[in-house]
């Protein structure tokens, strides 16, 4: 071992001319910073276990290398490998954190198979895989996770229905109701089919009762023109379809959103804004309503209260939470007035069809 330490003392000792300088630099040992060179010395002149010494040497070559990760890799399953029990036990600090849950969405039509159906746990730190609920399975019940967040953290469960929404749900099929107040006036409850697909960004809606100035609406995300093709009702239904812009004026007055801004996904981005829009400004007033049903399913009941600023769109949400599907199936919102603005809701949800981009053609919908 002093051998070892003369001789690397000796190899930065020679060579005084810059051709030499060079060379070294070009060298792992040189390239290793000083304070892995003094890991080796000391490490050589204490009573540090062989094994131990030899891997931690070669790591510092390896961590050199151009192909680090895969050395690095191989280094640490080398070291996995070093009998420890006579070392002290190192402690690492950590910061403390707040818990947040691993919700688990539970699909109809899931095309990912699991070995087993995770509980959630009190502390909600496990990372189980997303699985459905096998025919012979009981489904998991996440009504008390849902309930503990509805009563303190509106927005860590709408980013956690949120990601484990993108990571499970590639598509689905609903009837779809909305009713909204448009110039003060109160409009009838539409019924709409819908058919939408993530990627690309596609949806089809089929107007089943109280259409307006349309029936049939189809929006796919960088096609026609990136614009939606619709076919008109009353004296132009003649017309196969129309091309729109999702954010023109017309289509404007007779909806409060675009259709651009549909699906699960995206609503959850739009109330997550506000909701730390208003966590920042301590606006946010959150309350917990209970347990309720949407389209006979159970579901648990939060509500948002926001004071009269121009900066929010409106001042009362009551928001109902699908406690196995994990996401809001009904959203409610009203003026500071207390009068309804809007109201939508899904039924018959069914995820994770045999659903593909060419569902989404004009030929395929009759456009």
């Amino acid at each position: 071992m002093e051998l070892l330490i003369k001789m690397y003392n000796l190899y930065f000792a020679v060579s005084k001319n810059r051709s030499d300088q060079r060379e070294r630099r070009n060298s792992p040992w040189f390239a290793a910073n000083p304070v892995q060179r003094m890991l080796v010395i000391k490490l050589a002149k204490g009573n540090t276990p062989p094994r131990l010494l030899v891997t931690l040497l070669l790591a510092v070559f390896l961590l050199q290398s151009n192909n680090y990760h895969a050395r690095l890799v191989h280094f640490f399953h080398n070291l996995s490998l070093i009998q420890t029990s006579q070392a002290a036990p190192v402690t690492v600090p950590s910061a403390e954190t707040k818990s947040e849950p691993n919700i688990i969405i539970a699909t109809d039509e899931s095309k990912t198979a699991a070995n087993s159906n995770p509980t959630p746990t009190k502390n909600h730190s496990s990372n189980s895989p997303i699985s459905k609920a096998g025919p012979d399975q009981a489904k998991p019940d996440y009504t008390e996770l849902i309930t503990e967040l509805a009563k303190t953290d509106h927005i860590i469960l709408l980013k956690k229905a949120q990601e484990n929404y993108q990571l499970n749900v590639k598509n689905f099929t609903a009837n779809f109701s909305k009713q909204e107040r448009i110039d003060d006036k109160l409009k009838k409850e539409e019924q709409i089919y819908v058919r939408f697909l993530d990627k690309p960004f596609s949806l089809m809606m089929h107007w089943k009762k109280n259409a307006g100035a349309v029936d049939k609406l189809l929006y796919v995300e960088g096609k026609n023109d990136n614009k939606m093709l619709v076919h008109p009702t009353g004296f132009f239904s003649w017309i196969k379809s129309v091309k729109k812009d999702p954010h023109d004026k017309e289509v404007k007055k007779a909806s409060l959103r675009s259709c651009d801004q549909f699906g699960f996904y995206r609503t959850i981005s739009n109330l997550i804004e506000v909701y730390e829009l208003a966590q920042k400004n301590k606006d946010l007033r959150i309350t917990y309503l209970g347990n309720t049903k949407v389209d006979g399913r159970p579901c648990v009941a939060m509500e948002r209260i926001l004071p009269a600023k121009k900066q929010y769109p409106y001042a009362r949400l009551v928001m109902e939470f699908d406690v196995e599907y994990l996401i809001p199936t009904s959203i409610s919102c009203y003026d500071w007035q207390g009068r309804l603005l809007s109201r939508y809701a899904y039924s018959n949800l069914k995820f994770n069809l045999n659903i593909a981009e060419r569902n989404f053609t004009p030929k395929a919908n009759g456009l």
